[in-house]
């Protein structure tokens, strides 16, 4: 929940309790280091506007908690189209893209997935609410980088033990 009387007071309800809540205040005394932080719920960058500060949310919280990259909300969004552009959002990083194209594509297939009785969704009130702040690097961690260093390592591996055979067989041979 945005609170533009004081963007401190930004919220994120997890639960029906008091103790379910996360203020913006209280992510500022946490160290994320996270890569990716995705708050696609209503209005996540809506917040108090401080002069020579800029807007403070929950999003600047996450921010300022370490978070390098945000994929947050400008406005309302709807719960169905909001799932199929983050599903596909994901399925871009994947798929090795930078967190600024994975978001351009999830929202090009969410636009080129409606039928012509949905072509009222392609207004970009039902797409456009998601943009992406900080670092849009792609994401290092993927399947295709593990396999890479998994080879690299059994390369070396394989170079050294050719490496002791030889060594060992050549000692064999001077000793014969």
């Amino acid at each position: 929940m945005a609170n533009n009387e004081d963007g401190d007071l930004s919220f994120i309800l997890f639960g029906e309790s008091a103790s379910d809540i996360l203020y913006a205040k209280d992510l500022y005394a946490l160290d994320l280091n996270a890569d990716l932080v995705v708050l696609s719920a209503c209005q996540t960058n809506a917040g108090e506007i401080h002069r020579g500060e800029g807007i403070i949310s929950i999003a600047r919280a996450f921010a300022y908690a370490g978070t390098y990259s945000i994929v947050t909300s400008l406005w309302d969004v709807r719960e169905k189209t909001n799932t199929e552009i983050i599903y596909h959002f994901f399925q871009a990083l994947k798929k090795g893209k930078t967190k600024d194209e994975a978001l351009r594509t999830a929202k090009l297939n969410y636009l080129t997935s409606l039928t012509p009785e949905q072509q009222f969704q392609s207004h970009p009130y039902f797409w456009a609410p998601l943009i992406i702040i900080g670092d849009t690097s792609a994401n290092y961690k993927t399947k295709n980088s593990t396999f890479w260093v998994l080879t690299a390592i059994l390369v070396v591996l394989g170079f050294a033990l050719w490496y002791l055979l030889r060594k060992y067989q050549n000692q064999n041979l001077t000793q014969a």
